[in-house]
């Protein structure tokens, strides 16, 4: 039987998180209707636990290897590339899932051929009519329409190793008319922030790609409160961000 959804896993090193992972969604198929592969992107590992732990399970993944460490923005598109079903599940290594995770999102996906993404988590925006929708979806774990992607395009690589790349999707979504959508009946968890660049560098990364974010989005004022959505979040200062980095955007 052809599988409905290919599950999108970049990969670096990480192996505990990445063997929790993969191992909920192997158990996962018990509890989901939908055919799922699982293709896995490993970012130039360098652990030989991470790079055994994956050719282990040669009969279980289609495996795809940067020889060198390209990041998450590069490493998503190669995996977005390799997706040959009607639906795609771009999520974090360090995702762990519950019951029916995957079959809550293809409902949703497959209820409206407008919805582009959905993810198990978001921020909601008001519009100009009064209503309450969502304006972003986290890419920690997200539903993706693939046949919206091939109206939308890959992952812009402006914002490689990683970071705003997301963002910049919701937006590119919501402009060519698309709608996005959360499912928090979705159960899945992701309590880490990525652990691929440590804090300092994360950091550093956030704030380059927001100047570039803002430089892409400066001619559609109508994204307006999707930036403010995007810069003043709580997981922004969280990381660091002061007053002053605000400023200088």
């Amino acid at each position: 039987m052809k599988e409905d959804v290919s599950i999108l896993i970049p990969v670096f090193n990480n192996p505990a998180d990445t063997r929790q992972c993969l191992e909920g969604i192997f158990a996962s198929r018990a509890e989901n209707r939908t055919q799922f592969k699982i293709i896995v992107c490993d970012d130039g590992s360098d652990d030989s636990v991470t790079t055994g732990y994956l050719a282990a399970l040669s009969d279980r993944v289609q495996l795809l290897r940067n020889e060198v460490n390209l990041g998450y923005t590069k490493s998503a598109n190669r995996l977005l590339g390799a997706a040959d079903t009607r639906h795609a599940v771009l999520m974090n290594n360090d995702c762990t899932v519950h019951g029916d995770w995957i079959d809550q999102l293809v409902d949703r996906l497959d209820r409206d051929e407008r919805v582009a993404l959905v993810g198990t988590r978001g921020r909601m925006g008001r519009g100009s009519d009064g209503s309450v929708h969502p304006i972003m979806v986290m890419f920690e774990c997200v539903g993706i329409n693939m046949a919206s992607a091939q109206e939308l395009g890959h992952l812009d690589e402006r914002f490689a190793p990683a970071y705003y790349e997301d963002d910049d999707y919701n937006v590119r979504a919501l402009l060519a008319g698309y709608r996005l959508d959360v499912v928090q009946d979705s159960k899945v968890i992701h309590e880490t922030p990525a652990r691929s660049y440590g804090v300092e560098r994360r950091l550093t990364l956030m704030k380059i790609n927001a100047k570039k974010f803002i430089e892409k989005c400066r001619n559609h004022p109508q994204v307006a409160l999707y930036i403010r959505h995007a810069l003043f979040n709580p997981y922004t200062w969280k990381c660091g961000w002061t007053d002053d980095d605000i400023a200088c955007l």
